[in-house]
């Protein structure tokens, strides 16, 4: 996606290195009732730690998904 270049920018990833792509998962009664943040996933650069939350500016994401759905669309 276009707001990859910004990121990598931010968090000072070099040319095709690898990084961390991380949600964020609020469980509060039960695991079935789980939902994860797709809406504002969190990038890492593992070489220096240095990290950036983005906010996807999409109704595609959700930031209270269930979490099975998600493992759902994987399998």
């Amino acid at each position: 996606p276009h707001y990859l270049d910004k990121l990598k920018e931010v968090i000072d990833l070099e040319e095709n290195q690898e990084y961390l792509q991380v949600f964020i998962v609020s469980v509060t009664d039960s695991l079935k009732n789980a939902t994860v943040n797709l809406k504002a996933p969190i990038y890492i650069n593992p070489g220096n730690m240095q990290a950036v939350q983005a906010i996807i500016d999409s109704n595609k994401f959700d930031i209270r998904t269930p979490l099975w759905e998600v493992v759902k669309r994987k399998e």
